[in-house]
């Protein structure tokens, strides 16, 4: 966990550094100039598309990365640049094999030499960041064939390989995730999705994904358990509209004898301490 958040902030730091692409960094900067660069990337964006679709992963890749920053962009108008940015990506599939083959290389070479190694801290934490705002079937795809990816430089007690990176941005994709950074719990997971026992959800979302993409929600519902969800019924309906009334009247008696129970033993203490109170002046 404490690598994950390392190069978290190895990431943002190197976000907010300058550069030299056309639409420079807005921070420190009024509304107004603000404004003006995003501009700038909305200009960009137009330009990245009529690139061949193999040359957009890098600079939407940055784009997406800059326009996510809100502590760069704090008007209003990033929100709808930043969400033209991630649709381009989205819709030029690819994307997660790009990633997934560029960082595999960089874990490779990061056992084997120190610089190699800061490398897959700074631009593999770039490029696991971006697949992280990508809430997507083949970004997740691509982040769990990251997860066998164990070795590190041998520097004991340093961890922080890719396959604990790849768990970190996938705890915080998934709903529910079966772990934290331990690589092992995530490796069973990415099996049992695999081979169709269960499905996952993005974090705020209630759509069901597999590997391939969002799966019917009939087919989905038993995945993650073996039983219907409490307060459902077999069918995987919730329960008629009686029986949640019942229920509440049960749970507002049940309360309402609680707090009856409780104002009685606070006026038996209230009698007792006055009792006392009396004597004690006599």
């Amino acid at each position: 966990m404490k690598n994950c958040l390392i190069f978290r902030l190895i990431c943002l730091f190197g976000l907010l550094l300058p550069s030299g692409s056309a639409s420079a960094q807005a921070d420190d900067r009024s509304p107004a100039a603000q404004r003006e660069s995003l501009l700038r990337w909305d200009k960009e964006l137009t330009r990245i598309e009529a690139l061949p679709p193999h040359e957009r992963f890098e600079p939407l890749g940055k784009a997406v990365l800059k326009l996510s920053r809100i502590n760069i962009f704090q008007v209003e108008e990033r929100i709808p640049v930043f969400e033209r940015a991630k649709a381009m990506m989205i819709a030029n599939p690819g994307y997660g094999d790009y990633y997934r083959d560029q960082v595999i290389r960089m874990a490779e070479d990061a056992t084997r030499s120190g610089p190699a190694w800061n490398k897959l801290k700074v631009e593999g934490g770039y490029a696991l960041r971006t697949l992280e705002l990508l809430p997507t079937a083949e970004s997740i795809r691509a982040l769990s064939e990251m997860l066998d990816h164990d070795k590190t430089r041998g520097v004991p007690h340093e961890g922080g390989s890719l396959a604990e990176m790849a768990s970190g941005a996938l705890f915080h994709m998934i709903e529910n995730p079966p772990g934290r950074t331990y690589p092992p719990p995530w490796r069973e997971w990415r099996e049992r999705v695999k081979s169709g026992k269960e499905t996952f959800q993005f974090k705020g979302s209630e759509v069901r994904y597999n590997f391939q993409g969002p799966v019917e929600a009939s087919t989905s519902r038993s995945d993650n358990q073996g039983s219907p969800p409490t307060g459902s019924t077999s069918t995987g309906k919730h329960p008629p509209a009686s029986d949640q009334v019942g229920q509440a009247a049960g749970e507002s008696k049940d309360i309402a004898k609680k707090l009856g129970i409780a104002i009685a033993i606070l006026l038996a203490t209230a009698a007792g301490f006055w009792k006392w109170r009396a004597k004690a002046a006599t």
